[in-house]
């Protein structure tokens, strides 16, 4: 081969060529995108800001010190994706944080303190440029506002139903106007029960398994998208709320209309549909790129935005607990096992036992609580229902409800022994890409420079 004086030996050639197809297809998998976003992704670090001129009380303080930037991630106990920094307004401030407190300000006009500022990840998509469009959601500080930032009853039912292997819960925020809502949660209904009955998973590669991708028995993953009610009203959901709408630029100012919103993986928010665009053809055509092969698995390069979360999701995501027990609240979860016989017969004692005597010995025990009349949430007709006063609901893509109680319990699928993860075939993958990426860069340099100094420099 030769391009204008410069000569290229053909075994050169289909070198690079191999080169350029590896560099392409290492960041490539067949998993399913909902199912690599579950368990490869981390979510996304959230920052709170707590602006204030006299110290917090004892109470906020141990309140936030899991989630402190300096010890968040060497805390045992901070589960949600969430770091907190306490900035006093008596000390001069960086410049991002002058113009946070500044933008801040405009919105509390009554000067109070401390002040609370939740802001979006860095990362977050739409969000990698000016510090003050990051807000996620602001509000004078107290400890009940914190809570309702790091954790909420619609949270922990759209964390419970991810991570027992629904594909994703599309979260559909009610405007006010029946007539609009209703027409939106039938659209949703119908688009979601045919995606459930002809949509099909694609074929996960044996490699794919071998390299730890996929930690669970691909036979087991199946489609299935539900659905879950909010009115934009609800206090209770309001932090979580203006995540969902600020997760777009626009969305503030299209309130007015009806929204749905997928979540899938660890929490993360795909991208809103309003209104009219809440029909069949644009609902299949989201629910397929969901279930379709993840065709980067860079995080950062594929859509969305994480929510908080006040998850343990590494814990979680690896268990095999029978998903019909019923286990302790988000916060503090961790792995739960069956008693197994001692060689003398007598059972060993269970981690659920052992937590259930501590809680008992503090005063904690909670009565048994009652079962949910309907406890799957998924889809199973077309015809909608009437719309639910409770936003604590959990509404199926029929229409159908089931009370859900004040504290949703995680329930967590009984999968197959997970994988091991082989670190040593996804670093020669990245070494591979690298190198390839290497070798073009180095081909194409070379080119430009004897295509300036010509044959004979």
């Amino acid at each position: 081969m030769r391009l204008r004086g410069i000569q290229f030996p053909v075994s050169t050639i289909r070198v690079l060529c191999v080169w350029i197809f590896i560099s392409a297809t290492a960041l490539a998998c067949s998993v399913p995108v909902f199912r690599y976003a579950l368990e490869q992704w981390s979510s996304d670090q959230y920052e709170i800001l707590v602006f204030h001129k006299t110290p917090l009380d004892e109470n906020s303080q141990a309140l936030v010190k899991p989630y402190l930037s300096e010890s968040a991630e060497d805390s045992a106990t901070a589960s949600a994706n969430v770091n907190v920094r306490l900035i006093d307004l008596n000390e001069d401030l960086s410049e991002e944080d002058q113009l946070v407190w500044e933008t801040q300000q405009e919105k509390n006009g009554d000067g109070t303190l401390p002040w609370m500022a939740v802001r979006y990840p860095k990362n977050a998509s739409g969000f990698k440029g000016h510090p003050a469009y990051m807000d996620a959601w602001s509000a004078a500080w107290s400890e009940d506002n914190f809570s309702k930032t790091i954790d909420s009853p619609a949270r922990r039912e759209i964390a419970r139903r991810l991570i027992k292997g629904e594909t994703a819960v599309w979260v559909l925020l009610r405007c006010g106007d029946k007539e609009l809502d209703d027409a939106a949660r039938e659209a949703l209904a119908a688009a979601l029960t045919e995606a459930n009955e002809t949509l099909k998973l694609p074929e996960i590669e044996e490699q794919d398994i071998a390299d730890g991708l996929v930690k669970i028995d691909p036979a087991l993953l199946k489609v299935n998208f539900t659905t879950y009610e909010l009115d934009q009203n609800n206090q209770d959901e309001a932090a979580f709320i203006s995540m969902l709408l600020g997760s777009e630029e626009d969305l503030w100012s299209l309130k007015d209309q009806p929204m749905a919103f997928p979540l899938f993986g660890r929490g993360r928010v795909l991208y809103a549909l309003i209104g009219q665009g809440i029909n069949k053809d644009v609902l299949i055509g989201s629910c397929t790129e969901l279930i379709g092969p993840c065709t980067c698995q860079v995080k950062e390069e594929n859509p969305g935005t994480d929510v908080v979360m006040n998850v343990d999701w590494n814990n979680l995501i690896e268990s095999t607990i029978d998903i019909d027990t019923e286990l302790p609240p988000l916060t503090g979860l961790a792995s739960f096992s069956e008693p197994e016989a001692q060689a003398d017969g007598e059972p060993v004692q269970s981690d659920r036992e052992k937590l259930a005597e501590l809680q008992k010995a503090a005063g904690l025990e909670e009565e048994p609580a009652e079962e949910p009349a309907s406890a799957q949430a998924s889809v199973t007709g077309s015809a909608a229902s009437p719309p639910v006063d409770s936003e604590q609901s959990v509404t199926s893509a029929a229409g159908t409800t089931g009370e859900m109680a004040p504290d949703t319990l995680i329930e967590i699928g009984e999968v197959s022994d997970p994988q091991p993860v082989e670190d040593e075939n996804s670093f020669m993958k990245s070494i591979l890409s690298m190198v390839g990426v290497g070798v073009l860069l180095l081909v194409i340099g070379t080119f430009f420079v004897m295509r300036k100094t010509g044959p004979d420099a």
